[in-house]
């Protein structure tokens, strides 16, 4: 007899507790790495530095683009974000802290805490979000197969072990790829709950943190869901003026704003355009620097350069034309020109899914701990795949998704600045975009009508 999957967990076995002790074990033991590097060394190995040195610039009226950390990285990212990192400030050499600071250590310590922690969150998230969208009806998935091998399990742990080293190079870095995928899962979660509102004060939140979440509203605008356009414009509002402008005042709130916005666009027309100041990144992971960095492999070009212009045109054409195959294949599943919209949860879900992989490798200075963003599609396939067969039984192809993932560090030759990791673990992601499309195009038009 056939139930509603509930998702429940039966009791533990002591083989269950034995792994999810060494798991604990783990996160604990790297944590421990990531404070070494990020508070011990002589030149710290971490890049939340940066984010807490602006903090302390806010707090000591400087502005936070202009204050580099000790490895000589300034920050690039918004005002709030800066705001926000003010309880982490942390001073250059011989300046005070304030009072209420957080201690360097603990402070990257608690960081990797906050990285960790948006991981699991947003793991759970999704996976909630596709058994009630995905998983339900008669689907039973084995559930009285027990703890780590019941599906509950796997489908919040399978996609994180997957992306276990892009994660782990995100975290160990202090970088906050785990915080914008949990924005953006929040957003899809919300969205296809018929939260739209609060939806788009979710992306506003990691716009405020990264400004490529941005793209996701594109698909609130196909949708012509106003409500959650409306979210997220009062969310950018608050985010990005009000709460500036009250804590820094009129004239630092004109200077710093121009400033970032100054950084920004200079940074990327660097990277963007042929003949800039700064060489193409070798962890760049961007269509652009991905095929510049492939030819320079195949024709066993020495150093890398300025992105040349053919790579320019050519992340532009493919960026363009992967945007373009997830709006012609959306169309009738998660969006249509006629009103009503479709009420296709899932193909609506698999959309923000792709986009938010896409992100990944659309931006132009994206970096390799950007495929992070996989994991939500990752996890939609396997959601996909086991309500297809009405089992808990995973492809295989998803495996080897994981395995490339996996091996891709192991290729991390010194030739080219070591740019062979980044570029070999771009390719599995591309292959889930490709294979996303497909799959959206198979969601049929559920109904008709807006949910």
């Amino acid at each position: 007899m056939t139930s509603r999957y509930s998702g429940r967990l039966p009791r533990p076995t002591n083989v269950d507790f034995a792994i999810l002790a060494i798991l604990a074990v783990t996160v604990v033991a790297f944590g421990a790495l990531t404070v070494l590097r990020g508070a011990y060394l002589d030149r710290p190995m971490t890049d939340a530095q940066v984010y807490f040195r602006a903090g302390w610039a806010i707090w000591a009226n400087a502005s936070p683009y202009s204050v580099p950390d000790d490895n000589g990285w300034l920050f690039l990212y918004s005002p709030i974000f800066a705001i926000f990192m003010v309880p982490f400030a942390n001073p250059p050499g011989g300046d005070a802290a304030p009072w209420f600071a957080i201690p360097y250590p603990l402070a990257v310590a608690s960081w990797y805490a906050l990285g960790f922690g948006a991981l699991a969150w947003a793991s759970h998230l999704v996976a909630r979000t596709i058994e009630r969208v995905i998983l339900t009806g008669t689907w039973t998935g084995n559930a009285d197969r027990h703890s780590l091998h019941q599906p509950w399990w796997f489908l919040r742990v399978a996609p994180i072990a997957a992306y276990l080293f892009v994660i782990g190079g995100g975290l160990g870095r202090g970088q906050v790829s785990t915080l914008v995928l949990l924005t953006l899962v929040g957003f899809a979660a919300l969205l296809v709950t018929g939260k739209s509102f609060w939806a788009g004060v979710a992306l506003s939140v990691g716009t405020a943190i990264k400004i490529y979440p941005a793209m996701a509203l594109g698909i609130a605008i196909l949708r012509r869901d106003w409500p959650c356009v409306a979210g997220f414009a009062t969310g950018c509002a608050v985010l990005f003026l009000l709460v500036p402008y009250l804590v820094l005042g009129t004239d630092a709130f004109v200077a710093v704003h121009a400033d970032f916005l100054g950084r920004i666009f200079g940074m990327t027309n660097n990277t963007f355009h042929a003949g800039g100041q700064e060489n193409v990144s070798p962890d760049m992971i961007g269509f652009g620097p991905f095929l510049y960095k492939n030819w320079a492999i195949l024709s066993a070009k020495q150093a890398l350069g300025p992105l040349p212009d053919w790579a320019k045109h050519a992340h532009i054409a493919v960026s363009s034309a992967f945007v373009a195959a997830l709006v012609i294949a959306g169309h009738g599943r998660f969006w249509s020109i006629r009103r009503p919209q479709p009420g296709n949860k899932p193909a609506l879900l698999l959309a923000v899914a792709l986009m938010t992989a896409l992100m990944a490798v659309v931006t132009p200075v994206s970096q390799v701990h950007y495929i992070t963003l996989g994991i939500f599609l990752h996890t939609m396939f396997i959601g996909l795949a086991w309500r297809r067969t009405g089992s808990a039984a995973t492809p295989l192809w998803l495996y080897g998704i994981g395995l490339s993932l996996w091996i891709a560090p192991a290729l991390n030759m010194e030739e080219l600045g070591r740019i062979s990791w980044p570029t070999v673990s771009l390719y599995p992601l591309v292959v889930s975009i490709i294979a996303g499309l497909h799959a959206l195009r198979q969601q049929g038009v559920i109904d008709q009508s807006d949910s």
